[in-house]
């Protein structure tokens, strides 16, 4: 993740407010879910747009965490870039939730 993005990023985990709550989705559905299509992102954004009652879309999400972790056993940490080991155990649950 580029220099600017992280700051970004780190910034809208300290929104406690509605309207820093309505920024900080913006941000990261807007603009980082496009440039880092990571298992972070899209679980994110899946579980707001999920409640705001767009189950569709937010399953679209979902489903392409479970393509992505299928065919990629490797990942990039999105905060520094190294290189992670995803474990084969992980999976997502029904309940939208990381278990293993």
């Amino acid at each position: 993740m580029d220099p600017k993005d992280s700051e970004l990023f780190l910034q809208s985990l300290k929104a406690q407010t509605a309207p820093e709550l309505v920024k900080t989705a913006r941000l990261w559905e807007g603009e980082l879910l496009q440039r880092y299509r990571v298992p972070f992102f899209l679980v994110r954004v899946g579980d707001i747009r999920a409640a705001l009652n767009s189950t569709a879309t937010a399953l679209i999400l979902y489903k392409e965490v479970r393509v992505r972790k299928a065919h990629y056993r490797f990942d990039y940490d999105i905060l520094t870039g190294r290189r992670l080991k995803i474990k084969s155990s992980l999976t997502l649950s029904s309940t939208n939730s990381w278990r293993s």
